[in-house]
């Protein structure tokens, strides 16, 4: 049996220098950096989700730990039962990252 590891912490370490950086995920035994220069994400509030509701911006800060970890809350908002984060990288990305 393996070691325990926190996969965000890795992928965090792995790519230090990336703003790109959005979640890590662990499947079939491997961890997988996934990167991205935006995220939308969109919640619906019922649920084991209904407290995201009560506060929109602190639920979207949350939610950024596992959804887009290097990027910056850019706009949020809540309508009804729905809960729309967006995430982007804020400044131009350094050329030695832009692959």
């Amino acid at each position: 049996m393996g070691t325990k590891i926190d996969i965000r912490k890795f992928c965090k370490e792995k790519h230090e220098l990336s703003p790109l950086l959005t979640r890590a995920v662990f499947k079939n035994g491997k961890v997988f950096c996934q990167k991205s220069s935006f995220v939308n994400l969109g919640v619906v509030c019922d649920g084991k989700q209904k407290s995201l509701c009560n506060e929109a911006k602190g639920s979207c800060l949350r939610l950024r730990r596992n959804f887009a970890i290097n990027l910056n809350l850019s706009d949020w908002a809540l309508e009804g039962r729905y809960l729309n984060c967006k995430f982007s990288v804020k400044n131009k990305l350094p050329k030695k990252i832009v692959q």
